[in-house]
């Protein structure tokens, strides 16, 4: 019923244009011109089932601005199917789109107040159209029934001098938006605007202590309502005049080959503002004294310093701190030893 021409090509596509059993017979021609040929299996092609239309789903409750979806369901057919849609507003039309097999999930946004409906069409490959109406998308500047009031629940920890703040949203509508107040022994040192919440469910707030007192953080929310929501985290406690602590020395590892280096974790706490320096001792006379340098370490990671030995032995690590008062701590590491590399 048609005949193709040679070609290159190994792959055939080829669609029915009626019912029936199809079979295809191939032709191979080398360069001399020397020719096989093949049948393939029977394929029986049938007639499509008719296009039916499953189902047109749209959002149930929406506020102005907010991006409404309109999702088709449709079966049988003959892929691909292409869609189209009328928005309604208030029974009214005010928007018809044309086909585009790209859109069975079609989204607008809902300017005004009001009752929006959606009719959506479905054609498929043979030109068939089915459609069908959506329920109400009800748009208005009141919560919906549904509607729960926002529940903040707070979180944080103190790292040297920086609290790290998380407060976890559920229940409002978003987006959000966020402010908060700062206060130090009973007075607002800080305020800010409000902030769109990039989290959209949890709020990060860090704030760096500068001097000792006791603190505050009072947190706004507002959702996309305008409904406001407060917490706090309060008697946050910080305190310049304690003294630093050496909590351990991290060796790893603690044998090395010759030109190799060691590697060393200091925790300290209370450290904000405080320097640290390394006494090195080898077989038990001091070998290296470091500089002081400043302790980073906001994140609570430990304080890494990293030392080549060039010679043989037994070490020991001595941690100095001195505080912003001048206070002073010293904390020694477990016995590290540097061997010779055997050939």
């Amino acid at each position: 019923m048609e005949r193709l021409p040679y070609t290159n090509n190994a792959n055939l596509a080829y669609k029915p244009k009626t019912t029936g059993v199809y079979k295809i017979v191939v032709f191979v021609k080398d360069d001399i011109g020397k020719i096989v040929y093949g049948t393939s299996n029977d394929c029986i092609v049938n007639a499509a089932s008719k296009l039916k239309f499953d189902d047109v789903i749209i959002t149930e409750e929406a506020a102005p601005n907010d991006l409404i979806a309109v999702t088709t369901y449709v079966q049988y057919g003959v892929a691909p199917y292409q869609y189209a849609y009328y928005i309604y507003h208030n029974n009214n039309i005010i928007k018809r789109t044309s086909y585009s097999e790209y859109n069975q999930t079609y989204k607008f946004i809902a300017t005004k107040v009001g009752d929006y409906k959606v009719t959506a069409f479905v054609k498929d490959a043979t030109g068939a159209i089915v459609y069908r109406g959506s329920n109400s998308c009800v748009v208005s500047n009141n919560p919906p029934i549904t509607y729960q009031d926002m529940i903040i629940n707070p979180y944080h920890k103190i790292i040297s001098s920086i609290v790290y703040m998380e407060f976890a949203i559920s229940g409002g509508m978003g987006p959000y938006e966020y402010a908060y107040y700062v206060y130090k022994d009973g007075i607002r040192i800080k305020t800010t605007p409000y902030y769109n919440n990039v989290n959209n469910k949890s709020v990060y707030i860090k704030y760096n202590m500068l001097e000792s007192g006791t603190y505050k953080v009072l947190l706004f929310v507002k959702d996309k309502f305008g409904k406001i929501k407060t917490q706090a985290i309060d008697n946050i406690v910080f305190d310049l005049s304690v003294k630093p602590d050496i909590t351990s020395i991290n060796i790893v590892p603690t044998t090395i080959y010759l030109g190799e280096e060691f590697d060393l974790t200091t925790f300290v706490d209370n450290g904000y503002r405080a320097n640290i320096a390394y006494n090195v001792y080898r077989n038990g006379a001091l070998y290296y004294k470091s500089n002081f340098m400043p302790i980073d370490d906001w994140y609570g990671f430990g304080m890494v310093w990293s030392f080549k030995p060039s010679h043989l032995g037994d070490y020991i690590f001595e941690a100095v701190v001195i505080s912003s008062t001048g206070q002073i701590v010293k904390e020694q590491s477990a016995n590290c030893t540097v061997i010779e590399l055997e050939p």
